[in-house]
């Protein structure tokens, strides 16, 4: 083979390359980017919708596998002894993995009235933010809660709460104001500490200035529902019999 003709042969192979690699081009999907904001405000909202959607469904999968699990573990009582029973039940609930209920504090968060998260021209203060909800769980964890939760998604330690654009992303799962932060627990003592003046300063200076809602109420009975998430293991090892 000529040099003429190798040259000619690479040049043919880099053109169909080339060619292949355009058409895959034209036929991908429009990405998010564009010079409309609307484009970009409508694309965006449709992905949460799908997010939102989607987590619906693994939410209802992760109840059935629960539902599964107690199933199964009813039928295994009659062969397990009770001492392992029990072990099995403190460690469920250890773990967020039963409902509480109890009295408690009911703890009612919102933006301003009025405010609109979609908005260029809002005010940040006027938000609930994720530090927001961060505060006021960390505060929480200080008076030895039996649990949390936020618009029923259950808290355990281990649940991150961070800012994604204007949402809120709770462990897995995106939420939306208005924000109910339910913790059972000694009710008085909870209610005490979070009306204390030293304790959520800002929060309650930016409730007072910008009109953010921030309201919490006593309550005798709350429901709080068992962690439905899922668990990220790293180091965990099957234990040997």
């Amino acid at each position: 083979m000529t040099m003429t003709t190798r040259l000619s042969t690479i040049f043919v192979l880099l053109g169909i390359i080339i060619g292949v690699f355009f058409a895959a081009q034209f036929q991908t999907e429009v990405p998010l980017d564009s010079a409309f904001p609307a484009d970009q405000y409508v694309a965006r909202r449709n992905l949460v919708k799908d997010y939102l959607d989607e987590q619906g469904v693994l939410r209802n999968q992760i109840a059935n596998l629960n539902k599964q699990i107690d199933d199964q573990q009813k039928k295994n009582e009659a062969s397990l002894s009770t001492t392992k029973l029990s072990i099995l039940d403190n460690l469920k609930t250890d773990a967020g993995l039963t409902s509480v209920t109890g009295a408690g504090v009911e703890i009612f968060l919102a933006d301003s009235t009025g405010a609109n998260r979609e908005s260029t021209g809002v005010v940040p203060e006027a938000l609930v933010q994720a530090a927001d909800l961060r505060d006021i769980v960390n505060v929480l964890r200080t008076q030895q809660p039996e649990a949390i939760a936020i618009n029923n998604q259950r808290i355990l330690s281990t649940t991150a709460i961070t800012a994604v654009g204007a949402s809120i992303l709770v462990g897995n799962f995106y939420i939306a104001p208005p924000f109910t932060l339910t913790v059972a627990g000694d009710e008085n003592f909870i209610s005490q500490r979070l009306k204390d003046p030293e304790v959520l300063t800002i929060l309650k200076k930016r409730a007072a200035d910008f009109k953010l809602q921030f309201h919490l109420t006593v309550k005798s009975h709350v429901n709080i529902p068992p962690y439905n998430g899922d668990f990220r293991v790293k180091y965990v090892k099957p234990a040997q019999s």
